[in-house]
Formats: structure tokens, sequence, C-alpha cells
């Protein structure tokens, strides 16, 4: 028989809710529960009526930590690269999450989830057929209200790429519970719907990074589930291959394609041209690393890597659209940059150990309910994997929550395997 919770456990269970009720909607509500995480997970240590959670992560956080630490110290403006640690604070909440789960909220905590999302996914739905958008300022509908004839969806977001990050992770957390977790009908239903209109939000948001990070978390979602028998996956893989490179040698096809929203996103994704100013963000992105190796330029130090851009500029006459503030529009690229060989070790580390732990938990336990998680975190860390390649993902906030809240998971799940084998 289960013991009764505390006060201290019982509002860390609440505040872990109020997370998954918040990550589609707002930032606000995002940093709020993660406060609340804090204050209640501290509370209940100091009683000690709840052990710290032990793995990995106890050792890749802070060690990625410590790299930033030197990287902000050696940079040539150290105050600014302390100054960017308030962006660190997030960093707890994996070890918030794994502190306040507890298996009988589960159902809580994804019905929350699932209405949100199914709710905020249905507006995003109508956003992108009409244009409709009344949860934001005017300054933000100005910005971001049509792009090349394409209403995007947008959510209650700032930025259509940061909705399209969130709905990434979220549909990768949803869709696997509405399948295989073990669910009541209803509340399958529910999630399912709801993991279905993430992943439209995802595309509607209609950023090329978000569109390769949902085809990536699909494949690796059918590989899982296939096993053995995924090599029938080659086939419709090897064809859409065929298909992206017939489109982009094919000037005629292009043209055609362009007649339509999603096919002249498509072509210009495929384009070097239109591309020009990323892979040139990428070129001065490299020269920076080339000069900087071991330390990076520090983090938040946009005028040193201003510098490379100008030289990129001398040699190449391509006026940036984007400045170096902005960063290079890759995570892993813009962590060499500003962390080094050093940090990025780290970083890499820290999310392959969470992946290998989620893996142990898909291959180990028996339970849906946990097998099925494990799945939502290996198909989530794929896809915004994928879509880092394209996109400075993890520095965004609402997007970094909601990674955050994958590592937390998986932390949760390399705790219950190593239980089980303990017993």
């Amino acid at each position: 028989m289960t013991p009764p919770r505390s006060s201290a456990q019982r509002s860390l269970g609440w505040a872990l809710s109020l997370l998954f009720f918040s990550l589609p909607f707002s930032i606000a509500g995002d940093d709020f529960s993660i406060f609340l995480l804090y204050l209640f997970g501290l509370w209940a240590l100091a009683q000690r009526q709840t052990p710290w959670p032990k793995g990995g992560l106890n050792l890749w956080i802070p060690a990625f930590l410590f790299a930033a630490t030197l990287a902000a110290a050696l940079a040539l403006n150290p105050a600014a690269g302390f100054a960017n640690f308030r962006s660190f604070w997030h960093f707890g909440l994996p070890f918030l999450v794994a502190l306040a789960l507890r298996k009988e909220d589960l159902a809580r905590h994804f019905t929350l989830l699932g209405s949100v999302t199914f709710l905020i996914g249905c507006y995003a739905l109508v956003q992108h057929q009409t244009g409709l958008d009344v949860l934001r300022s005017p300054r933000l509908q100005a910005e971001y209200l049509q792009y090349n004839d394409t209403w995007l969806a947008v959510g209650a977001f700032s930025h259509h790429l940061t909705f399209g990050g969130v709905m990434l992770v979220i549909s990768a957390l949803l869709i696997p519970q509405a399948l295989w977790g073990g669910w009541s009908r209803w509340r399958r239903v529910l999630l399912g719907l709801a993991g279905a209109l993430a992943a439209y939000g995802a595309f509607a948001s209609f950023g090329r990074s978000i569109w390769l990070g949902l085809m990536v978390g699909s494949l690796l979602l059918a590989c899982l589930k296939l096993g053995r028998r995924a090599w029938v996956l080659m086939v419709p893989l090897a064809l859409g291959l065929a298909v992206l490179v017939t489109i982009q040698q094919s000037p005629n096809l292009q043209e055609r394609l362009r007649e339509y929203r999603f096919g002249n996103r498509l072509v210009n994704g495929l384009s070097q041209e239109a591309n020009a100013d990323r892979l040139l963000m990428w070129r001065a992105g490299r020269q920076a690393v080339q000069e900087n190796f071991w330390f990076g330029l520090g983090p938040n130090q946009g005028p040193q890597l201003q510098t490379y851009y100008d030289q990129v500029h001398q040699e190449t006459g391509h006026k940036f659209y984007h400045i170096a503030e902005t960063g290079v529009h890759n995570i892993y690229l813009q962590t060499l940059v500003d962390f080094g060989v050093l940090g990025f070790c780290f970083l890499m580390t820290w999310w392959i150990w969470v992946f290998w732990a989620s893996w142990r938990a898909w291959v180990e336990l028996v339970d849906p309910l946990e097998r099925a998680l494990a799945l939502s975190v290996m198909v989530g860390l794929a896809a915004v994997w994928t879509a880092g390649f394209f996109e400075n993902n993890f520095r965004d906030g609402e997007v970094q929550a909601a990674i955050l809240t994958l590592h937390g998971l998986g932390l949760w799940l390399y705790q219950h395997t190593s239980n089980a084998q303990a017993r």
C-alpha cells in the first residue's frame, strides 16, 4: 500500500500538473510552475520527504555549467557572458520533474496536457486557415500575421517557430500515449486527438526545421514499434528522397509547386540561394569556432561574433538579414561558438544520456504506461535534435522548458528501471 503523501509532496505534484497545463500555452505559466517546483522541491528535500533523483544528469548538467563558467570567464566581455547565466535557471527542471512525478498522477498530468493542447490545436488550425489571431498583441499580429500568402500557426506564442518547437515536443509526448499507453478509452481518444492537433500545429507553423523534426520523429516511432520489420520503411523513405532530389533538380516542377503554400515553402527549403543567409551564418560560426576551439567566444558575445559576420560579408558581398545576436540558427554550431568543444561535449553527453536512459526503460520495463513514456521521450528527443540542425531551439525559453521536461521524464524512467532491476 502506498503511504500517504505529505503536504510538500502533494504541492509538488500540483506544481507539476501546472507545468503540463502551461506547456502548450505560455512562457508565463511555464516559468511560474517551474518556480513553484523549485519552492516545493526545496521544502520536500529540507523535510527529507523525498529523495534526490540520482542518475547521469547529476554529473553532466554541472559539467556543462562548469564549461559555461570557463567560457564566460575567458570571454572578451565576461560581464555579458555571466549575465547570460540567467537563462540557465531552467536547468534544474529535469531534477524537479523526476522529484515531483508519481505514477498515480500521470493520468492527471496528461489529461491536463491533452485538454489544453486540444484547445490550442483547434485554435492553431483555425488560425492557419483564416488568419484569426485574438490571443496575441497587435504588434505580434502585425509581425507574423502573414508570410508569402500563408497564415502561420503561432498559437499564443510570440513566434511561429517557438510554437512549432513546443508542439513538436508535445506531439511526441501525446501520440505514443494514445496508441500504446494503456489508458482508458476516453483518455486515449483525448490524447490521440490532441496529439494529432499538436502535430498539425507543428506543421502549420511552416518551420522547415520543424517539418524535418516531425519526419524524423515519425520515422523513429515507426521503427521502434516495428522492430525487426522496420526494413519495410526503406521503400517509402527511398521514394521520399527521390522526390526531393527530383524537385531540387527540376525548375519546371519547382514552378508548379510554388503555386501552393506548402510547395513554395518546400522549394525554398531545397534552394541554396533561398538559404544563403543561413548557410553564410554557419560559415561565420565555423570561422569563429576554428579560432576559439576549446572554450568558444563565450556566451552572449554578439559583438565578437559580428566580426566574423563582417568578415564573411567582405568575402562574399552578402548582406545578412539576421544580426549575430540572433545566433547562427544551428544549436550544435551555436554551442561550439558559445562554449567551445568542451561545453559541446558535455551538452551532447547530457542529451545522449537521457536518450540512453529512455532506451533502457523501453527495453527493460513491462508496464505499458512507462514504456509509452520512454517511447515519447526518445521520439521527442530525436525530433528536436533534428530541428536543432537549423534552429537555436534550446535557447528559446518555451521550447527549452518542453525539452527539459522530456529530460526529467527520462531521469524518472531511469530511476524506475534501476528500482525494477534491484527488485
